[in-house]
């Protein structure tokens, strides 16, 4: 879907102090949404509001625009999760609609839903409505397409004639999209400024709650050996895309991770949700914002490298976790091998270990981005602390470094913004930008795409 502008208000108060008869808007009495036949006719008139190009759907008054008597005494079933449930249930691509609640001059408030423009491809119904007495279905029919007439009302497209602005908004959207994601990938990351920008604060407020993570077990302190990552999606207005709801969330993450643990044969990925009762993600409310979060620490024998992670249904996110190097199973692969070999806790840093963990997570945001249509950016970010007295090495056997390297700075914060359609087509060229500038602390020493993409290749 492409992304809105903002509402106007006064448009909103004119919905409902005067009917407007135009087929981008339908009234509706308050309807008992808790019938499955009233919630079918609801999905109907989404679909070909979507399909005319986006309308509204004003509930609270009868077909001559009285307003409905009585009042509804409770709107919840009119919220915007409830009323995308609808749409989630019978149609697919599921339009994200908005919605509001607008004050008439009477003091009575009306529900508002703003309903979005299809995308790239029309609206089509998934699911019958419930049947009626003699089996037919009531509402909305499976495998339909509907479009709004002058009357104005919601009928199936069963002409050319239909068809045609329909089809001619597709195609122009497919254009649009083609024509800016083959922009992107032409475009270079640009580095966000220092301080002010909303990630910017995301990494401070995601260090302080690692601050709090206490894990005896783990070789090192925890509180200044770590690494953050944070990401953050944008439409093209530069606000924040349409949310998902919850359950479109939990599935948009886990398959997300899938994708990150998929880049390295892995089974698990970057913000691994879990699968088990005791360690699965939980629903969080973070700053206003429902999110799936999970704080999982490294019991002895376990090897888990400790974390910290959220996810919000406006498509931003940050994980907070140790830093690889420090997990006790690489120390004893190291040095279990014999010779005199050493991995000394909270000294060493392995560019394949950055190389393959940042790069898994920028795969989690290009897989995640794909549940947000109308997310066009993204800003992405990384935040080491204990980089002081670390040196350069590699884990593998026979793999060495010719000089010495190591860091005398302890901290260092990279953020980019990039398309989201270079995600994956920039994948090494992103990885490189972000932990780039990690490296050169290390003597100046250098990353470029090119190393990283011989890296990957041998995954």
């Amino acid at each position: 879907m492409a992304s809105r502008a903002p509402v106007d208000q006064n448009f909103l108060s004119d919905l409902v102090e005067r009917r407007i008869e135009v087929p981008e808007v339908e009234y509706k009495n308050f309807m008992p949404l808790a019938e499955n036949a009233e919630r079918a006719k609801i999905a109907r008139h989404i679909c070909a509001l979507a399909n005319y190009g986006g309308g509204w759907l004003v509930f609270g008054f009868e077909d001559d625009g009285t307003p409905t008597e009585p009042h509804a005494a409770s709107l919840d079933a009119y919220q915007q999760d409830a009323i995308n449930g609808i749409a989630e249930r019978y149609l697919v691509p599921q339009p994200h609609c908005e919605a509001h609640f607008v004050r008439a001059t009477s003091g009575r408030i009306y529900p508002v839903l703003r309903v979005p423009s299809h995308g790239t491809v029309p609206i089509c119904s998934k699911a019958d409505g419930p049947q009626d007495l003699k089996g037919a279905p009531q509402g909305i029919r499976k495998g339909v397409h509907y479009i709004r007439e002058p009357g104005p009302k919601s009928v199936p497209i069963d002409s050319p004639e239909r068809w045609q602005d329909l089809l001619r908004r597709c195609v122009l959207a497919e254009r649009a999209g083609l024509i800016k994601s083959i922009g992107q990938l032409f475009d270079r990351p640009d580095t966000l400024p220092v301080e002010g920008s909303d990630i910017q604060g995301l990494l401070d407020r995601a260090g302080e709650s690692w601050i709090t993570f206490k894990e005896p077990e783990w070789p090192v302190d925890l509180a200044s050996n770590r690494v953050i990552f944070a990401f953050r999606l944008l439409t093209e207005d530069g606000v924040a895309p349409v949310a998902l709801p919850l359950a479109r969330l939990e599935q948009a993450i886990r398959s997300a991770s899938s994708a990150g643990g998929d880049l390295l044969g892995e089974s698990g990925g970057p913000f691994d949700p879990g699968w088990g009762l005791e360690d699965r993600a939980k629903v969080a409310l973070i700053e206003g914002h429902d999110a799936y979060a999970l704080r999982r620490g490294s019991p002895p024998g376990t090897y888990n490298l400790p974390m910290d992670w959220y996810v919000r249904d406006d498509g931003m996110g940050v994980e907070g976790t140790g830093i690889p190097e420090d997990n006790p199973w690489v120390r004893g692969a190291v040095e279990d091998r014999g010779g005199n070999r050493v991995w000394p806790s909270g000294r060493r840093l392995a560019p394949s270990f950055q190389i393959d963990t940042i790069a898994q997570r920028i795969v989690f945001v290009a897989r995640f981005a794909e549940s947000f249509p109308d997310a066009v950016r993204c800003e992405l970010a990384v935040d080491f602390r204990g980089l002081n007295g670390r040196e350069l090495s590699e884990p593998a056997a026979g793999v060495y470094f010719s000089t010495r390297r190591s860091s005398s700075v302890d901290a260092r914060r990279v953020p980019l913004t990039v398309g989201v359609a270079a995600l994956t087509a920039n994948l090494a060229e992103i990885t490189a930008d972000l932990i780039g500038p990690i490296f050169r602390l290390f003597d100046a020493w250098t990353i470029d795409a090119d190393y990283v993409r011989g890296r990957l290749a041998k995954r």
